[in-house]
């Protein structure tokens, strides 16, 4: 099954769990988010070309694919997140959650001179959904959350070489109303979990995470 959408003004495209969808040229568009969760027939190399967006800054996907994906989005020239939460709904209200993570190589306490921990694996669910992320090269990520409470656990690929500070974060997402005598409107909260990295005190030697 083939789905062509392109040279047009759409911001949103949503094609989760169509599974027989094999080809997805949706390039010179207006889009800002892509939802693709669930297509599993798409070959990613060659049938899935979402370049020329110029405001894409989210695609929800399969955890499988999430590296691809963003390499992919990485050589358009578009930095946007890719990750499997998919709990953002487009046009509303939305929340943005940002952290970053350092790696205390000397052990000697986290601060903000330590390394930065690239593409660390995250886990994030509010009760009902749940998904994967993965911060960028810099050790950083930022994502859209709907309103509701969110956990977010790290997943190391070694995790008995390294203790993590803290080893969860839930945040609440929210919106403050400011009342104004001509003017009610909402403001946009940004959350920012930071975590830490130390090798563990049993730990043979330094793995790279």
């Amino acid at each position: 099954m083939f789905y062509i959408v392109q040279i047009n003004q759409l911001t949103f495209l949503n094609v989760q769990n169509l599974t027989e969808l094999s080809n997805i040229f949706c390039y010179s568009n207006q889009l800002k988010t892509i939802n693709i969760k669930g297509n599993r027939a798409i070959d990613l190399r060659f049938f899935f070309l979402f370049k020329d967006n110029p405001n894409l800054n989210y695609i929800c996907c399969d955890e499988h694919n999430i590296i691809s994906i963003k390499n992919i989005s990485i050589f358009n020239g578009q930095n946007c997140e890719v990750n499997s939460y998919c709990s953002f709904t487009p046009g509303g209200k939305f929340y943005t959650i940002k952290g970053n993570n350092g790696f205390d190589v000397n052990n000697s306490g986290c601060d903000d001179q330590d390394l930065k921990a690239s593409h660390i694996k995250y886990n994030i669910t509010n009760g009902t959904a749940s998904g994967t992320f993965l911060s960028n090269s810099t050790g950083n990520y930022s994502f859209p959350v709907q309103a509701g409470t969110h956990t977010i656990i790290p997943q190391l690929e070694y995790p008995d070489h390294f203790e993590v500070t803290p080893s969860s974060i839930t945040v609440l997402s929210f919106y403050i109303r400011h009342h104004h005598p001509k003017l009610l409107h909402h403001t946009q909260r940004y959350f920012t979990p930071n975590q830490y990295y130390s090798p563990t005190t049993n730990s043979t030697s330094q793995t790279r995470i």
